[in-house]
């Protein structure tokens, strides 16, 4: 917060709002046949990062929280939005584009790291695209964090 000159009283507000939370999980369950109703409940646990869900704040926390992502990928351009990360990455023979990947892959997968921050596997994918003069589409192999990147040939953005 103090990084994007939220100081004083505010900044004491938000940590006051953020710190020493504390949560549980709480089920309701009813069984269909007997229409006997349950309720199960955990233990409450303290909460050692995160904001709490279903609040207000809690998307544009995660938007400050992520917001420099951008300048930490140096050959990649990368768009934001919501809970999406897109990062564009362009070069000019297809060597060049597979050590620009893997380069970006790695500062991203860094800055996940140091974030505490994991990625859905089911909703990332790559898609490939090129100069309509060149008849061959480029998929050089993407890894992040050990896992493939599955290529598609069209996604929502």
């Amino acid at each position: 917060m103090e990084t994007y000159g939220i100081r004083g009283i505010v900044n004491q507000w938000f940590k006051s709002y953020l710190c020493n939370r504390k949560e549980c999980v709480e089920i309701n369950y009813m069984e269909n046949i007997s229409r006997i109703s349950e309720r199960y409940k955990s233990t409450v646990k303290e909460m050692k990062g995160g904001v709490p869900q279903g609040s207000v704040l809690g998307p544009v926390l995660f938007l400050l929280y992520k917001n420099d992502l951008p300048i930490n990928t140096q050959r990649g351009r990368t768009t934001l939005f919501a809970d999406d990360i897109n990062t564009q990455i362009e070069a000019t023979n297809i060597t060049l584009l597979h050590d620009i990947i893997k380069e970006v892959m790695q500062q991203v997968a860094s800055w996940f790291r140091l974030n505490k921050l994991v990625i859905n596997p089911d909703k990332t994918t790559a898609i490939s695209s090129h100069a309509w003069q060149n008849k061959n589409n480029p998929t050089p192999e993407i890894i992040f964090q050990d896992m493939i990147i599955k290529y598609k040939s069209e996604t929502k953005f």
